[in-house]
Parts: structure tokens; sequence; C-alpha cells
């Protein structure tokens, strides 16, 4: 008799985002903080500067769309970074089935433990 071979589909479904659906805040998440802290240094320049918040819009519109850019490569770098410690993952699990053996299904009755009130 031959034992069963390992199987990992259910970890390699963990890791799949074939159903994931990115979510509108997230795609612009980097570039909105980037614009803001971009705008907020100009600020910060001009009053660390004894000058009026508001004098030199050119820079104040130059930080923010320079901070526009930092925020969306970094974004970009950020989940480069991601996808690829996900693909390791995957491959790791791919690699090795038998170290990912299929939990056994428990009910929450069988989880928790009895309570037993203390008055």
């Amino acid at each position: 008799m031959t034992e069963k071979e390992p199987d990992a589909t259910w970890a390699l479904e963990l890791l799949s985002s074939k159903d994931w659906e990115e979510p509108f805040t997230k795609k612009w998440f980097g570039p909105t903080n980037g614009g803001v802290l971009g705008l907020a240094s100009a600020i910060y320049v001009n009053y660390a500067s004894r000058r009026p918040v508001w004098s030199g819009l050119q820079k104040h519109l130059s930080y923010t769309l320079i901070g526009i850019g930092l925020g969306y490569y970094a974004q970009k770098y950020v989940s480069k970074v991601l996808s690829e410690k996900d693909a390791v993952l995957r491959h790791y699990v791919i690699l090795h089935p038998e170290l990912f053996p299929e939990p056994e299904r428990k009910k929450w009755g069988e989880v928790f433990q009895e309570w037993i009130p203390i008055r």
C-alpha cells in the first residue's frame, strides 16, 4: 500500500490573490500621503524661516508634486518587495508540501475551554 502524497493546495489558495480586489484607498494611499507630506513640508519651511505660511505658492506646488511622485514610487517599491516575498513563500510551499498538512476542522465548542464563573 502506498502512502498518500502530501497536498498543500489549501495553503497555496491562501497565498493566491485571484479573488482579492484592490480597494480604491489602497491605490491612492502612497501618492496622497506623499502630496500631503510635501505640502506640509513647504508650510513648515516657511514657518521655520518666519515667512508667511502661504508665501511662495510655486514652492508649495512643487513640493506637493515631488511628494506625490515619491509616494507613488515608494508604494510601487513596497508592492514589489511584498510580491517577491509572496512568490518565495509560494515556492517554499510547493517544494515542501509535507510541512503544510491540511488542518483539521474544529467547531468553536471544541476550541474554547469550559467557562466556570468564580464568584
